[in-house]
């Protein structure tokens, strides 16, 4: 599960991609080591209600070299 958390060198440039993206929420590195990471269990209820079924068949090996067609191929 990804959280979206972005890391910025300055205060402004994160800034910037809040009001570029209209949602975010700026916290220092202190705040985050604060923050509770629980799972927002309504969301992931809501995500059941309309009819989304995880289909753990539906994920295919990764190929870790970055190529499937030229390990396919043998090369």
């Amino acid at each position: 599960m990804a959280y979206g958390i972005y890391a910025f060198k300055d205060r402004s440039s994160a800034q910037q991609f809040i009001d570029e993206q209209k949602t975010g929420k700026l916290m220092t590195a202190s705040e985050l080591a604060k923050h509770s990471w629980a799972q927002n269990m309504d969301q992931m209820n809501n995500m059941s209600d309309m009819g989304g079924e995880h289909d753990e068949n539906a994920h295919g090996e990764m190929d870790m070299g970055g190529n499937a067609e030229r390990d396919e191929a043998g090369a």
